[in-house]
């Protein structure tokens, strides 16, 4: 049984150094993102699966994996010019002077904003660590901004598996996990 009492959200260029271990300082240049609503983060991992029937047999006789979809997805709390960019998938970021900021929305032509993800959480000692090489932002940024409520930015952030070598990998040192024999 696991309780993500808490945790933290943190994302990097793509290329960054990984982290190997569930508690490992992350690297430098990974940006914290801050408070996150409190219903924490949705990891979802949908497969995409062909069945394959045979003239023989009514029945399937074979299924096979084509393909996975690995999304993550929270809502941020804090308003900074790292998760404008990151949740908006793009963009830039200017100083006018006097202390004002621009945002600029990324333009059509503009490539996708690719982002590495890391996602840590805590049940009593354990320590578990969500590893995303490279993902995009994937869903489109809707906040309400209102008098009673937070404005937050919702994060829809899939998995790419750019390199074969899957869409990333969970670390943990909960000692009810074991190797595969």
């Amino acid at each position: 049984l696991v309780i993500a009492g808490s945790g933290d959200i943190a994302f990097a260029p793509v290329g960054t150094t990984l982290p190997v271990t569930p508690t490992a300082s992350l690297h430098a240049n990974f940006v914290n993102a801050g408070y996150a609503t409190e219903e924490g983060l949705t990891l979802s991992a949908e497969p995409e699966i062909e069945k394959h029937m045979a003239w023989q047999s009514k029945n399937t006789v074979r299924v096979e994996l084509v393909g996975q979809e690995v999304n993550v997805s929270f809502e941020l709390e804090q308003w900074n010019s790292d998760n404008a960019v990151f949740a908006f998938g793009g963009g830039a970021v200017s100083a006018l002077g006097g202390g004002v900021f621009k945002y600029t929305f990324p333009t059509a032509d503009d490539a996708l904003d690719e982002r590495t993800l890391v996602c840590d959480w805590k049940d009593g000692s354990k320590n578990y660590r969500l590893v995303i090489p490279n993902g995009n932002v994937t869903e489109g940024v809707e906040t309400n901004l209102t008098r009673g409520s937070l404005a937050v930015f919702p994060i829809t952030f899939e998995a790419v598996d750019a390199t074969g070598d899957g869409p990333g990998y969970i670390l943990t040192d909960d000692p009810n996990w074991t190797a595969e024999s």
